[in-house]
């Protein structure tokens, strides 16, 4: 019979797929070429008896436009392959049947779907791979930029020492040539004065010495008890004192009286304390016995003579008043802004008025003449030298700071009268700190929250204060290469 032109379309079996061989691909390409062909005749299909050799039937009219010969061409097809096989030889080629049914599905569906599907479908695609692509090179770049631009800058204000040091330092006069390094100008004057006083002598000769004090004798006994002069009496501590005069202790009371020592020295005055008197019987002693009150006074008798010692120091003084009177007559320091002036004893013409030494005298009155210079200088040149002397000791790996100018300490070691020199020892502190970062070890600093940079500088003892700065400054954790960490010194 002849099929309609709307036939049902058979359901679809669902059988396991094979991939398609290579006879199966060129059967399925032999049908499409005569399903292009344009004078394909109507195949009558009988379903319900077992497959058998199709026989053609005699050539029908050509079909209209309306008819669907490929449809009715596959939908024929696909009955014929849902056929059971018979025998075992034709396995292979009911493996090819249904591929070519799929294969005739699969087209039947492609042409029923519209045209947009499959296109909205390649745009959707290429959007989403460009999107991941973008996503991917953002993400690049900001690792990138990371690593490049993200650098931190720690700030370190070294631990400082106080070093104290000294030099000797050479003033000539302007009219002179320095002969070292260490030789400053500056300008030296002399200025003779005169000063007089009266001091002291503290020369002393003994000429005698007592113990002197008075103790209580107490007679617990039932008759008197007389005492001669020089009766002995025993300190607990075995220092023994007698009686100046003769007493007579009455029985049951007491009587005070003066003792005196043998042995005359300081430590002889002791304080109050309980007497023996070992003259008396032993049965008696603890009934006859002196108690002292008050502490024993030692006593000399001196004489004051004039000593070396005291011209000596009399001189001294007066040398000193001497400066102190030309600093008050100089006033102006010649263009400088420190002064130093000195006066040596070995120069000064002493004259003692009314006594010499030995002369057994409280006071005596001395007169004194000397000459005074003053060495004025620029503590600027000073502090020049100072700083370079420090430089030097300290190395590159320390650095000094500046020297500052009042805490230099001048003092005079000589002055050269031929020469019109002076040599001065100057004395100074200095604030020494680190001059570089070495004791920073920057690998401990790569990957760290603000929090751990601090506890780690904290910990460095060199350190006396820091400050982190972060580029950009929103971020707030070092970076992770050690070469985008910086240290400076301040």
């Amino acid at each position: 019979m002849t099929l309609s032109k709307k036939s049902p379309k058979p359901a679809a079996k669902s059988k396991a797929v094979h991939r398609p061989t290579i006879e199966g691909h060129n059967a399925a390409k032999d049908l499409l070429n005569l399903v292009e062909k344009p004078h394909l005749e109507a195949i009558e299909v009988d379903t319900t008896t077992p497959a058998a050799p199709l026989a053609p039937e005699a050539p029908s009219q050509p079909l209209d436009d309306s008819f669907d010969s490929r449809k009715q061409f596959f939908q024929m097809m696909s009955q014929q392959i849902a056929q059971p096989s018979a025998s075992v030889d034709l396995g292979h080629e009911a493996e090819d049947h249904d591929e070519l049914s799929h294969f005739a599905e699969e087209d039947e569906e492609q042409q029923q779907q519209p045209l947009s599907e499959p296109v909205n479908r390649s745009v959707g695609t290429y959007r989403k791979l460009a999107v991941r692509f973008i996503i991917l090179a953002a993400i690049l770049v900001v690792v990138v930029l990371y690593f490049t631009l993200v650098k931190m800058t720690v700030v370190i204000r070294p631990s400082k020492q106080t070093v104290s040091d000294s030099l000797i330092v050479d003033v000539y006069s302007s009219n002179q040539a320095a002969n070292s390094d260490r030789s400053i100008q500056g300008s030296i004057n002399r200025i003779e004065a005169e000063e007089s006083g009266v001091y002291s002598a503290t020369g002393e000769e003994i000429k005698g010495e007592e113990i002197t004090g008075k103790v209580m004798l107490i007679n617990k006994y039932g008759k008197d008890q007389p005492l001669v002069a020089t009766t002995r009496l025993l300190s607990s501590d075995n220092k023994l004192f007698r009686l100046k005069s003769a007493v007579t202790v009455p029985a049951g009371g007491q009587v005070e009286a003066e003792i005196y020592a043998d042995t005359v020295s300081a430590e002889m005055a002791i304080g109050p304390t309980k007497f023996t008197i070992p003259g008396l019987w032993s049965g008696l002693q603890d009934k006859i016995y002196a108690e002292s009150t008050a502490a024993f006074t030692y006593n000399t008798n001196k004489e004051k003579f004039i000593e070396q010692a005291d011209i000596d120091k009399a001189v001294q003084d007066l040398n000193d008043l001497l400066v102190k009177k030309v600093k008050e007559r100089v006033g102006a320091k010649n263009g400088h802004d420190q002064v130093v002036y000195e006066t040596s004893p070995a120069t000064a013409q002493v004259e003692l008025t009314d006594a010499k030494v030995g002369d057994k005298k409280s006071q005596f009155s001395i007169k004194v003449k000397n000459i005074v210079n003053v060495i004025s200088f620029s503590s600027d040149d000073i502090a020049k030298i100072a700083q370079q002397k420090m430089t030097t000791t300290l190395g590159a790996d320390k650095a000094a700071a500046e020297i500052e100018r009042s805490n230099l300490k001048y003092e005079l070691q000589e002055y050269k009268a031929d020469s019109n020199t002076a040599t001065l020892k100057v004395s100074f502190n200095s604030q020494v700190a680190s001059n570089n970062s070495e004791f920073i070890d920057k690998s401990k600093l790569v990957n760290l929250n603000k929090s751990q940079i601090d506890n780690y500088l904290k910990g460095v003892k060199e350190i006396d204060g820091f400050e982190v700065y972060f580029f950009p400054s929103f971020i707030k954790r070092s970076p992770s290469l050690v070469d985008r960490v910086e240290v400076e010194i301040k």
